[in-house]
């Protein structure tokens, strides 16, 4: 990124000194489980800029800012390091390597900055950036607390259900307060916390060679070009999950024509919304017309339930040359599998009996490998 496209991304606002540290952060690969490099530019940075640093065993780092006189209360803000790596699937990108390629959009009138092709990192990098930003003002001057100490604490994997957090040093950090970064609104507050739990289902596989009678050929169905989203504070929405869209799909066609699935794949993560998913089955050829019509007819049903939520909803249905796999799933491997994602829920479950719009019970279908 050049020093023009940074300058662009100053004029989004200020202070100065956020947009670049954000544009910074965004050239360090900081997946789950990789924060290595961004840890050590955050701890160089805070020594340079005359703190001291220290990291515990699990790999969570403080930054402690003393204050000139005596201190009365000591504050912990915490933000995490890794974010969620996630890519569509055409986009060639190396999370462990590349850079972000950052762009700015509108909408709504707003300029926003966003990622091409991949995940921005904007959780937790926006709380990553306001420490950094923080430390950089105290220590030029440019803001002051005589009494008031801070412990900046930089916690690992995060999204992969808080590790860092639950292994964290007792005596890593200090304080009478702990202010946590991680949320989505500037002008808000939140006393309390949402809760998650990972189920995983396994269902023992089982596969066979399928009998080329009838000229059975492998086709591919992709759905693609959704929104997604995080799995908590974006799950209200109304916004598709492109594995429970297929399983519709592939459920319904099941039931009209003999297919026989290959395979299923969609998702990378659990508490992401699916942006795109694909399966490959076996069907008779001279069918494939119809099977095609029969696909875009469910399809164009699905899009007019998400009407302005999705506006780039897409299917892609093909045939596969040269695929040279010729398993497919059990029937009743096949049959089982189908029936349960066509049912599991997916989306809101319960509302709050108390407050407002505010979602109670939800589910997200995250994952799915064959």
């Amino acid at each position: 990124m050049d020093g023009i496209y940074l300058s662009k991304l100053i004029d989004l606002g200020q202070p100065s000194e956020f947009w670049e540290y954000f544009e910074k952060i965004t050239k360090i690969p900081r997946c789950s489980q990789h924060e290595e490099g961004v840890r050590s530019y955050i701890k160089e940075e805070a020594e340079r800029l005359g703190f001291k640093t220290k990291v515990d065993n699990a790999g969570n780092l403080v930054v402690r800012i003393l204050p000139k006189n005596n201190p009365e209360k000591n504050v912990v803000l915490q933000c995490h390091l890794d974010m969620v790596c996630e890519k569509n699937e055409e986009v060639q990108h190396d999370f462990l390597r590349d850079p972000l390629k950052l762009k700015i959009i509108e909408n709504e009138n707003e300029k926003w900055v966003t990622a091409v092709g991949t995940t921005l990192g904007a959780d937790n990098g926006v709380g990553i950036c306001y420490l950094l930003t923080l430390m950089k003002k105290i220590s030029n001057g440019e803001l002051k607390f005589d009494t008031l100490g801070f412990d900046l604490l930089f916690t690992i994997d995060e999204e992969m259900g808080l590790r860092g957090a639950f292994k964290i040093d007792k005596n890593l950090i200090q304080g009478n307060f702990l202010i946590n970064l991680d949320a989505e609104d500037e002008d808000t507050v939140t006393i309390g916390c949402a809760g998650g739990k990972v189920t995983f289902f396994q269902i023992k596989n089982e596969m066979v060679k399928i009998e080329r009678e009838e000229s059975r050929i492998p086709i591919r169905i992709f759905v693609y070009g959704l929104v997604g989203g995080h799995s908590g504070s974006d799950i209200h929405l109304g916004r598709g999950n492109a594995i429970k869209i297929l399983s519709q799909i592939i459920w319904k066609l099941n039931k009209e024509y003999k297919i026989n699935v290959n395979s299923m794949k969609g998702g990378n993560r659990t508490n992401v919304i699916p942006r795109e998913a694909g399966a490959i089955f076996f069907a008779k050829e001279k069918e494939f017309d119809e099977i095609k019509d029969f696909i875009d007819n469910l399809f164009n049903n699905i899009i007019v339930i998400f009407d302005s939520i999705e506006p780039n909803i897409s299917i892609k249905i093909e045939k596969l040359k040269d695929y040279t796999d010729d398993t497919i799933l059990k029937e009743t491997i096949q049959n089982n599998l189908l029936n349960i994602l066509y049912t599991l829920p997916n989306g809101p479950l319960s509302m709050h009996p108390k407050i407002h719009d505010l979602v109670f019970n939800s589910s997200n279908l995250g994952v799915i490998r064959t």
